[in-house]
């Protein structure tokens, strides 16, 4: 009869293979949909979205709103700004009330004409590759963490070479997911770089378990 302790690992080891396998089939069925919509953007022609509109509108200001500067109110008439292929001009007509020289009436009408296609492709199928290889490196680790998972549903004790084994190379499987999302940035990259380290450093301490127990049964 198994000890309690290992009766727990067993447990533990059936409900995370469980776990993972529904993750896997997830990320299988992203990483799909992600392939499919690359294929798709890149079938798409250069210039799907072509733009062309005119806009106006009229505001009022009051000059003597301490709110108001009037650095913010000037536009620059006639200058093209571009954005993703698109050519944005806008022109302004400012005109002063008569009667009350703080209420200022501003005209402005703004023009965008162009093709945003081509740009928005490539940005597209840039992010679609990203997402495409995140997911890859995902299912990697998460079947490297279903090999540990089903040795820890058999195993007799966490310290079988089997599970170190298997320990080791899931902990391998997570340093280049890890270093990929480490270097997009951001805050979630630093519980990424750290969730990697506890489980090389755990591996490690396994590692060296096994071998004081081997040595123990040596000397016995």
């Amino acid at each position: 009869m198994k000890n309690a302790n290992i009766e727990k690992i067993n447990k533990l080891g059936m409900i995370g293979k469980i776990l993972s396998v529904i993750l896997i089939v997830i990320s299988t069925i992203a990483l799909v949909m992600s392939i499919i919509s690359g294929i798709a953007m890149a079938t798409l022609s250069d210039d799907f979205m072509k733009v062309d509109g005119k806009w106006s509108c009229k505001t009022v200001t009051d000059l003597s709103s301490p709110l108001v500067k009037a650095d913010d109110l000037m536009v620059n008439n006639g200058d093209n700004i571009e954005i993703l292929g698109l050519k944005i001009k806008t022109f302004q007509n400012d005109v002063k009330d008569s009667n009350n020289e703080n209420m200022l009436t501003s005209e402005t009408e703004t023009t965008i004409e162009g093709n945003a296609g081509r740009t928005l492709k490539v940005i597209s199928i840039f992010v679609i590759v990203l997402v495409s290889i995140f997911l890859i490196l995902l299912i990697i680790v998460l079947r490297f963490a279903k090999a540990l998972c089903k040795a820890l549903e058999k195993c007799d004790s966490p310290f079988e070479e089997n599970v170190v084994k298997k320990m080791r190379n899931f902990a391998i499987s997570l340093i280049p997911w890890g270093v990929f999302c480490v270097s997009g940035g951001g805050v979630s990259a630093i519980g990424i770089a750290f969730i990697v380290i506890i489980v090389c450093l755990f591996s490690a301490i396994f590692r060296h378990g096994a071998k004081l127990q081997q040595e123990s049964d040596e000397t016995l």
